[in-house]
């Protein structure tokens, strides 16, 4: 139990063949969030507590900083920071957003908390980037969980009319945006010189850029505009890596590997490409469905992509 006698739950060290952290309980929430969504099983929340595991997670919040310590058991809050606060961020939006719409999925309470931690989270999280903290290797990285997150949360305040901090983490998400494609690995795409890049890094920064997309089309921003100009690009690269492995092939086809001449699939950079790549594609149809005047428009692109 927590300070307030709230249950706090994390998955066992033993269970998971190393430290337990603030990522597993995320992912699992998110993996619960996602079952309730498509009706996939009436008794996820008792078979997985999400209450408790978001309670778990917003006890590693350090009340003096608004970080997060990383893994159960240690007030650490750096190692990892690349990744897994995002991630627990990014679960925590999740299911407050899933918990509006889905009775007991969290209480009332948890609700409540759940903002009141981002919104402490936002102002640590945004000035360790911008005082230079992260290394340029870990920009798509870095950016692509700290985007997802802060987007949920940036919907959430222009929902409440509190337009000053939406705008500050507007900005936040657009810096973050920038830096990707400033970063050397999206130089080189966007060169053409595709042939030592990494999937992965590309397909995270294609995540952040659809979440940022989307919220410069609401803010009405200039960089909605910037960011539509460059997609052609990562697309057609992420496209030519899925088609390194052949139609028919005895291990199955459609997957993506690390790189452009890997004929390997992996499901976690699988994942992050389909996410991005959907995350995109809906951002492209909202656009067209609103026609919504003074908003940036989408160039014309191969949706069959």
């Amino acid at each position: 139990l927590d300070a307030n006698g709230h249950a706090c739950a994390a998955i066992p060290s033993t269970h998971l063949l190393e430290s337990s952290n603030v990522a597993h309980s995320a992912f699992l929430s998110l993996a619960t969030n996602g079952a309730l969504r498509l009706g996939l099983s009436s008794a996820s929340l008792e078979e997985v507590p999400v209450d408790s595991l978001i309670r778990g997670i917003l006890g590693m919040q350090q009340q003096d900083s608004g970080a997060f310590a990383i893994h159960f058991g240690s007030d650490d809050i750096f190692r990892g920071i690349e990744f897994y606060p995002g991630e627990a961020m990014l679960a925590m939006m999740d299911t407050y957003e899933l918990s509006l719409s889905t009775k007991h999925v969290v209480s009332t309470d948890t609700q409540e908390a759940i903002l009141a931690a981002m919104n402490k989270a936002f102002l640590f999280y945004s000035n360790y980037y911008r005082q230079g903290n992260v290394e340029e290797h870990y920009t798509s990285f870095f950016a692509n969980w700290q985007v997802q997150s802060f987007a949920r949360l940036f919907d959430v305040l222009r929902a409440q009319e509190k337009s000053s901090l939406s705008f500050e983490v507007a900005n936040y998400i657009f810096e973050l945006c920038n830096a990707v494609i400033s970063s050397r690995p999206w130089r080189d795409l966007l060169k053409g010189r595709w042939n030592h890049l990494s999937t992965v890094e590309i397909a995270c920064g294609l995540e952040a850029l659809a979440e940022g997309t989307r919220v410069a089309t609401v803010q009405e921003s200039n960089s909605a505009q910037v960011y539509w100009q460059i997609m052609e690009r990562p697309v057609s690269f992420l496209s030519a890596v899925q088609n390194q492995v052949p139609s028919g092939a005895s291990a199955g086809s459609g997957g993506l590997g690390h790189a452009l001449k890997m004929s390997e699939q992996r499901l976690d950079v699988t994942g992050h490409a389909v996410n991005a790549l959907i995350k995109l594609y809906k951002v492209h149809q909202d656009l067209l469905v609103e026609h919504a005047a003074n908003l940036a428009v989408p160039p014309d692109c191969d949706q069959k992509r």
